[in-house]
Protein backbone atom coordinates (compact mmCIF):
# COMPACT_ATOMS: atom_id res chain seq x y z
CA UNK A 1 0.00 0.00 0.00
CA UNK A 2 1.00 3.25 -0.78
CA UNK A 3 2.82 5.46 1.96
CA UNK A 4 1.82 9.15 2.71
CA UNK A 5 5.32 10.24 1.83
CA UNK A 6 5.01 8.47 -1.32
CA UNK A 7 1.26 9.64 -2.35
CA UNK A 8 2.08 13.71 -1.50
CA UNK A 9 5.17 12.74 -3.90
CA UNK A 10 2.70 11.49 -6.46
CA UNK A 11 0.01 14.43 -6.36
CA UNK A 12 2.86 17.13 -6.12
CA UNK A 13 4.62 15.23 -9.23
CA UNK A 14 1.20 15.75 -11.21
CA UNK A 15 1.19 19.26 -10.23
CA UNK A 16 -2.05 18.85 -8.37
CA UNK A 17 -3.79 20.35 -5.35
CA UNK A 18 -5.10 17.71 -2.71
CA UNK A 19 -8.61 19.45 -3.94
CA UNK A 20 -7.90 18.24 -7.92
CA UNK A 21 -6.35 15.03 -6.45
CA UNK A 22 -9.21 13.98 -4.28
CA UNK A 23 -11.84 15.28 -7.41
CA UNK A 24 -9.83 13.05 -10.20
CA UNK A 25 -10.82 9.72 -8.16
CA UNK A 26 -13.87 10.93 -7.08
CA UNK A 27 -13.26 11.51 -2.72
CA UNK A 28 -13.54 14.69 -0.77
CA UNK A 29 -10.54 16.65 0.03
CA UNK A 30 -10.75 15.56 3.60
CA UNK A 31 -10.37 11.74 2.95
CA UNK A 32 -7.31 12.74 0.70
CA UNK A 33 -5.74 15.02 3.60
CA UNK A 34 -6.47 12.21 5.38
CA UNK A 35 -4.57 9.67 3.20
CA UNK A 36 -1.53 12.46 3.45
CA UNK A 37 -2.05 12.76 7.13
CA UNK A 38 -2.61 16.14 6.90
CA UNK A 39 -5.99 15.75 8.80
CA UNK A 40 -6.58 15.36 12.25
CA UNK A 41 -7.03 11.76 11.70
CA UNK A 42 -4.72 9.35 9.86
CA UNK A 43 -6.35 6.84 7.56
CA UNK A 44 -4.80 4.23 4.68
CA UNK A 45 -5.71 5.33 0.88
CA UNK A 46 -7.61 2.34 -0.98
CA UNK A 47 -5.40 0.20 -3.44
CA UNK A 48 -8.09 1.04 -5.83
CA UNK A 49 -7.32 4.58 -5.46
CA UNK A 50 -3.86 4.86 -5.48
CA UNK A 51 -3.89 2.84 -8.42
CA UNK A 52 -6.12 5.05 -10.65
CA UNK A 53 -4.27 7.95 -9.16
CA UNK A 54 -0.61 6.94 -8.93
CA UNK A 55 -0.75 5.13 -12.48
CA UNK A 56 -2.33 7.75 -14.29
CA UNK A 57 -0.95 10.61 -13.10
CA UNK A 58 2.71 9.72 -11.56
CA UNK A 59 4.58 9.44 -14.80
CA UNK A 60 4.59 13.18 -15.64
Amino acid sequence: MAEQKQLKKARLKAWFFTKQAAKLIGVKKIAWQRWEEQAGRKTEIPFYCWELFAKNWSTF
